[in-house]
């Protein structure tokens, strides 16, 4: 696995050990409560508007670390 960005404390792929880069993102983005919303899951989106624009938020908080 690669190293670890200090800005965000996600670690960086570097082309090998893919299965221990993977465990560790989703350990990151669970600890960090955005893995649902990278995750995908349709059913999971929030109908109620209020609900909907804070799910909004977690995907632009998710976007942003990791991009």
């Amino acid at each position: 696995m690669g190293t670890v960005v200090k800005q965000t404390g996600l670690p960086l792929f570097d082309g090998e050990d893919y299965r221990s880069w993977a465990v560790s993102m989703t350990a990151v983005l669970q600890e960090k409560e955005l893995w649902e919303v990278v995750r995908g899951d349709p059913s999971r989106v929030p109908i109620d508007p209020g609900r909907l624009a804070a799910y909004h938020q977690k995907q632009e908080r998710a976007y942003g670390l990791l991009i």
